[in-house]
């Protein structure tokens, strides 16, 4: 998936690496804090209108790119049938909004800091989802790996402070889900080489169909229009064009970069995620957590360079 990706982005592959790595570590530290900010601090306690309003905003962004821009490929060229869509685009879409879904409400739940710690486990599902469908072959390392991730994370669970069991069952369904889709891409579009930005033309108001509906039947009898105040409004504006952003951030990442260094960032943010918990929330933290958390990072440290390397 990531050799199609990259084999259909050249217009994006001019860019200095380092900018790249750089612009996406801050697009994806400034959303995780900007939506923890929305859904607690702020006391906006909607998460399926949040992530309604950044599928609205991919699904407009997208139109006015392929109109005026070649940045489309995949749907200049047609790459998706309508068949396509409805057996391809539309079960990715259903996954990807209730991955979102979740993850925002575990924000309620759980603190920064031990979300990004769960959400280190997520090769972890994704290798099994894959030993399941026999699209790999387990071995001893790749499994002792797998251990000692959840051993990892198992650790800092038993050091949170704030544990919550709830929260943690919602964190791990987020990420799940967000495996599930990551698989369900891999293997239905094997035969399809399409670009990141034509995906989220196509993806995108199919997940925004998918999240409306799950507003109106979870959040719309209780929803209070008198949030949407126009300095709020502004607020959530700001929020949709940063998670779209955060797509453009990926695919230059994609575009300009290996695999090798797309898989050291992402320990690299996780770690100042942390932090920034910490210091900007309050989240308290352990020393049992922080050896835990570490455990995890080397153990994925293992698996990535296993991955590149097997």
């Amino acid at each position: 998936a990531y050799r199609k990706m990259k084999s259909t982005t050249t217009a994006f592959t001019k860019l200095p690496p380092w900018f790249c790595i750089a612009l996406w570590m801050t697009m994806g530290y400034s959303m995780v804090i900007f939506n923890k900010l929305i859904l607690t601090t702020w006391g906006f306690h909607y998460p399926f209108f949040l992530t309604f309003t950044h599928c609205i905003f991919a699904s407009i962004l997208t139109q006015i790119l392929a109109r005026t821009t070649n940045l489309l490929p995949g749907v200049r060229e047609g790459k998706i049938s309508s068949t396509d869509y409805f057996r391809k685009i539309v079960p990715m879409a259903v996954m990807f909004v209730v991955g979102v879904v979740f993850g925002n409400m575990a924000y309620k739940f759980l603190s920064l800091g031990y979300i990004q710690m769960v959400k280190a486990v997520t090769p972890v599902p994704l290798l099994l989802l894959n030993f399941m469908a026999g699209r790999e072959k387990p071995s001893a390392l790749q499994l002792g790996i797998v251990l000692l991730v959840s051993f990892g994370v198992a650790m800092a669970s038993v050091g949170e402070l704030n544990f919550s069991i709830v929260g943690f069952a919602i964190q791990m369904s987020a990420v799940l889900c967000d495996c599930v889709n990551k698989l369900i891409m891999d293997i239905v579009l094997k035969d399809t080489v399409v670009d990141s930005l034509s995906m989220h033309y196509y993806s995108s108001p199919a997940s925004a169909v998918c999240i409306g509906i799950g507003f109106f039947v979870f959040e719309w009898s209780s929803f209070s229009f008198d949030l949407l105040t126009p300095e709020f409004s502004l607020v959530l504006v700001a929020n949709g064009l940063l998670a779209f952003a955060l797509n453009i951030s990926v695919l230059l990442l994609v575009s300009n970069t290996s695999s090798m260094v797309i898989s050291l960032a992402g320990p690299v943010k996780d770690i100042l995620l942390v932090i920034s918990s910490v210091v900007m929330f309050g989240s308290p933290i352990t020393l049992l957590q922080v050896v835990g958390f570490g455990v995890t990072l080397v153990a994925l440290y293992m698996y990535r360079q296993f991955k590149n390397d097997p």
